[in-house]
């Protein structure tokens, strides 16, 4: 069973595709700013993420912005209303990496069952055979808590460049794809108990015998 398969199209997103060198553009608020022309901006580079936005939605925003391409003669590679405004991603990070930051967090057991993926925040996904020639071969990890979203504009755009330097590498094969988006909506879908459905405990009886009266 293959945990991977090749992407001979490197530029249409799918459902599970892992892309390399994402730099995301993240504004920052202030005062001064805030009102300006002119927003402050911070690059933050993700080494490699993978899509989590849903195969059915990305495929119609697909169709859609190729249609359009056809009739104008330009790439649809601008915002357009109508179409799938932004996509989910999240970073996938080395094994040791995850180990280190979240050392308070998977301890012992609750590390085990995130490599079995029984821990319902981490997705362990196998080293893939696409990084060997860059020398990584090492086993990485998802978190569902820190997903993000890149406007899809953004994405094709950058994608069509070839001076841009990212890149779809490879894609999450089949069954292993649909498990991991179940697993992220699930988490993300948590509902806060206020008590837990825990049996109550439950004191002793303890019942008092009394003593057979006794003749004098």
């Amino acid at each position: 069973m293959d945990f991977y398969e090749s992407r001979t199209d490197g530029s249409r997103l799918q459902q599970g595709d892992i892309l390399t060198d994402l730099r995301r553009v993240v504004t920052i608020l202030d005062e001064d700013s805030i009102n300006s022309d002119k927003p402050k901006i911070l690059y933050v580079h993700h080494p490699i993420v993978i899509v989590l936005s849903q195969c059915c939605d990305l495929e119609t925003d697909w169709g859609e912005r190729t249609s359009l391409a056809k009739l104008s003669g330009q790439a649809a590679v601008q915002p357009i209303k109508g179409l799938l405004p932004n996509v989910i991603m999240t970073e996938l990070k080395f094994v040791h990496q995850v180990k280190n930051k979240e050392s308070k967090i998977l301890k012992g057991s609750d590390w085990k069952s995130a490599t079995q993926n029984k821990h319902e925040r981490y997705q362990y996904l196998r080293r893939m055979d696409c990084f060997k020639e860059e020398g990584v071969e090492v086993d990485m990890v998802a978190d569902f808590r820190n997903y993000f979203t890149v406007p899809t504009a953004e994405l094709y755009f950058r994608l069509s460049l070839s001076s841009d330097a990212l890149r779809i590498k490879t894609r999450l094969a089949s069954p292993y794809n649909e498990h991991l988006l179940l697993r992220f909506h699930h988490f993300n879908q948590r509902i806060p108990l206020l008590e837990e459905h825990l049996p109550r405990e439950r004191k002793p009886v303890i019942t008092q015998v009394e003593e057979p009266a006794t003749n004098n």
